[in-house]
């Protein structure tokens, strides 16, 4: 507050009529005229003042009285009105936008030295406190609860899915991802539900151990199961209680079930803990049974539980077993793997166990048509798919004969295959580490890879032809096409009409398959969903085989008539045995042929700019013959796992690989791989995430975008211009001449040994991006 006027001054001369005046004449009246001529506001305070009234107005908030500093309250806050907060997050150290292998996204615990990338291998390790929802020069954020947006697809291998639940990784550290894990030993710990592709909801879910220790068994995933039996007074181990076996569970035998326990007694089984080998009602018809009508005995097919996985002998005290109630496993029983004939459907005998250290045979039987066990039913254990089989699908299921259909005889597998090995693994392609075709239309001739393990064959087709081959994308909710894929591509090759005839060309696309002889001699089902721009055209499904990058031979499975809208196409094949050869570099490669399409289109005079092309999604290649498979895929870090055998790359799929991937004049990416140079170690070396096929061929780039070129972060330049800096000590760098490689390689199938020639000095640290390149020749 400030007065308008000023008051005189009174001297040591001045009288009372003078103190009179004074007080009324001028005192007074200024007094009155008192009042608030400015006020100034706090932050996040509004205030206005009114001259006419002299009232002062103050507003906290308002439209533009948002607080930028933040508040302490010493006492309680209440609120009676919505308090909307997005999230519960703090700030932490340790972790800043420099720290290598973290992320936006990152799942973090808390260790002894701080905090560390979660991981769903171990309880202690999954123990999770948040996810990284920001990174700073001097600390991060981690956000415990509520709502987060960014960029997930590093952390969780693309985009995020409304409404699905993201699950701590037990393959790479801070990682997520849709698959719940089912390993022994693991924790089941949701972390994240998806809002939209950017954005998702923490979630703060207790995580379950997939282990069962001490407790009478535990559930994970959808066909796990976690049991413990205890070791004394009888090591289960010695009656049966192996991997390959089923086993069954009554709860009365706990109590003493005399009757039950001489069934188990003459057929060469025992009870421990309740637990027993399966067998069938058929052990009826071969004991005597005491004080009791055998009629009257429960089916002992409602009491089996499932088939033994592993067996975890560590613990003292009792044994714990993985049991798979349904779907595909390696672990084949005894009786399956000593059998001569194999294909088509097992079931639980009735027959008198032998148990051995290897097993127990006798337990399955081969039904080959679905015969008639007793009481005119079977109870089936599940299917074999194959002569020669590593895998098989359990189903365990009772059968009455007179329902068994086509489908089920030894000719064929299951229509109902949930878990079934795709070969064709990525079908979806969903997995892309190179550039053709990804982000733009790939429009060259000639044969390439571009999809991993996917290659387009294009030879011979005249001067003057049209072609191309391009990523493309499904909405986030379509339904169109099976296996949920989330992209699919688009095909083009069109000769010219007015230029020579394409017979005899090559256009392409197929899918590969390590080794020549996988599904040598048997039975295999492709299925796959297809379009064309245009109706009445064609194309063939082919199986090839290819040693050293030649065609061995060719077979074509059949022909598929191309629709305008997504169409489902399934086609059985039986693959011819392999003649006697020496093979070297050999896969087998399944696809379809657009040849059929080129030859119509120039029949037909089709011009090259016409909108001529095929879309393919959601491939699967199956062994086994199926009239309508549904299509499976694994997660997509068991296909980049698969992929990297072949071709890895440092580079996300937002880059591009040999591009300048700087964020400023001086800083490099995060992706990039990053060493210091010591004066003992003028190298590096890389090993592999996955073991490679064979000796890889290597490139480096430094994210500057030069090829065979690293970075040196500490002189802020690439390798070849650093001559003349200096760096730790003073010490000088040198470039060489012009032209002088300053990186060089060498390279196994596990690891790569990267040389640094010149343009660094001990401590520089160097920046720079890798592609290593094991692929089938082509």
């Amino acid at each position: 507050m400030a007065f308008n006027d000023t008051i005189g001054q009174l001297t040591g001369n001045s009288t009372f009529y003078d103190w009179f005046t004074k007080e009324n004449s001028e005192i007074i009246a200024k007094l009155n005229q008192l009042g608030v001529s400015g006020v100034t506001g706090a932050d996040g305070i509004l205030s206005s003042t009114n001259t006419t009234t002299g009232l002062v107005t103050l507003s906290i908030g308002g439209t533009s009285g948002t607080i930028q500093a933040g508040l302490t309250f010493a006492g309680p806050i209440v609120f009676t009105g919505e308090i909307v907060v997005p999230n519960t997050s703090y700030k932490i150290t340790g972790i800043t936008s420099g720290t290598s292998g973290y992320t936006f996204g990152s799942v973090v615990r808390i260790n002894s030295s701080g905090y560390t990338a979660a991981n769903a291998n171990t309880a202690d390790s999954a123990e999770v406190i948040g996810v990284l929802s920001a990174r700073n020069a001097s600390y991060s954020v981690v956000t415990v609860l509520g709502k987060i947006d960014g960029d997930f697809f590093e952390v969780a291998g693309s985009t995020l899915s409304p409404g699905c639940v993201y699950f701590l990784s037990g393959t790479t550290n801070g990682f997520i991802t849709t698959t719940e894990p089912t390993t022994m030993g693991y924790v089941s710990k949701p972390v994240i539900v998806g809002l939209g592709a950017t954005s998702g909801v923490v979630v703060q879910y207790r995580g379950n151990y997939l282990n069962s220790a001490g407790a009478g068994g535990g559930v994970s995933g959808s066909n796990k199961l976690f049991v413990t039996v205890t070791k004394s007074p009888t090591d289960p181990s010695s009656y049966g209680f192996s991997a390959g076996n089923f086993i069954s569970f009554a709860p009365d035998i706990l109590s003493g079930n005399t009757f039950f326990h001489q069934v188990l007694t003459q057929t060469g089984r025992t009870s421990i803990d309740g637990w027993f080998l399966s067998g069938s009602r058929g052990f009826l018809n071969d004991v005597t049974i005491t004080g009791a009508d055998a009629s009257s005995f429960t089916w002992e097919e409602d009491l089996i539980v499932g088939m033994i996985e592993t067996v975890d002998t560590t613990d003292p005290s009792y044994n714990l077993y993985q049991l798979i109630t349904h779907g595909t496993t390696t672990v084949l029983p005894k009786s399956i793997s000593e059998a001569t004939t194999k294909r088509g459907v097992w079931a639980i005998s009735g027959s008198t166990y032998e148990v051995a250290a290897t097993g127990i045979t006798q337990q399955l039987v081969h039904h080959p048509l679905v015969n008639n066990e007793v009481y005119g039913s079977i109870h089936q254990a599940g299917f074999v798919f194959d002569s020669s089989p590593t895998y098989w699908y359990v189903n365990l299921k009772p059968f009455i004969s007179s329902s068994v259909t086509a489908s089920l005889r030894s000719t064929s597998a299951p229509e109902n295959l949930t878990n079934g090995l795709n070969f064709a693994y990525n079908g979806d392609f969903s997995v892309w580490q190179r550039d053709d075709g990804k982000a733009a239309q790939y429009t060259s001739t000639g044969s390439i890879y571009f999809a991993d393990s996917w290659i387009r064959r294009h030879a011979g087709v005249p001067v003057g032809s049209s072609q191309y081959l391009q990523k493309q994308s499904f909405s986030v909710i379509s339904t169109e096409v099976e296996g949920t894929p989330e992209s699919y591509i688009d095909v083009k090759c069109i000769a010219d009409p007015g230029g020579a005839d394409p017979a005899g060309s090559t256009c392409s696309v197929g899918h590969v398959i390590e080794n020549i002889e996988t599904f040598n001699g048997g039975s295999i089902t492709v299925s796959f969903y297809a379009k064309c721009s245009q109706s009445s055209y064609s194309g063939e499904v082919y199986f090839a085989r290819f040693s050293g990058g030649s065609r061995i031979s060719t077979d074509t499975i059949g022909t598929v008539n191309f629709s305008t809208t997504w169409s489902k196409h399934t086609l059985a094949f039986d693959v011819q045995e392999l003649g006697a050869g020496t093979y070297t570099d050999d896969y087998v490669e399944i696809g379809v042929d657009l040849m059929p399409l080129v030859e119509a289109a120039y029949d037909a005079s089709v011009a090259v700019g016409a909108s001529l092309f095929v879309s393919l999604a959601s491939f699967v290649v199956y062994n086994g013959t199926f009239a309508s498979p549904p299509h499976n895929f694994e997660t997509y870090e068991s296909k980049l796992k698969k992929s990297q055998k072949f071709y890895y790359s440092s580079y996300v799929n937002t880059q591009t690989i040999g591009s300048q991937t700087m964020t400023s004049y001086t800083e490099p990416v995060l992706n990039c791989l990053s060493f210091a140079y010591l004066p003992t170690a003028p190298f590096t070396i890389r090993k592999f995430d996955n073991q490679m096929r064979e000796d890889p061929s290597i490139v480096i780039y430094s994210p500057q975008g030069v090829a065979n070129e690293m970075y040196n972060y500490t002189a802020s330049r690439d390798l070849k211009n650093t001559s003349g800096t200096r760096g730790y000590s003073e010490a000088l760098r040198s470039s060489g001449t012009p032209g002088t490689a300053t990186v060089s390689t060498s390279a196994d199938a596990t690891a790569v040994r990267i040389n640094i020639n010149k343009g660094a000095v001990p401590y520089d640290v160097l920046n720079f991006h890798m592609i290593a390149d094991a692929s089938y020749p082509i």
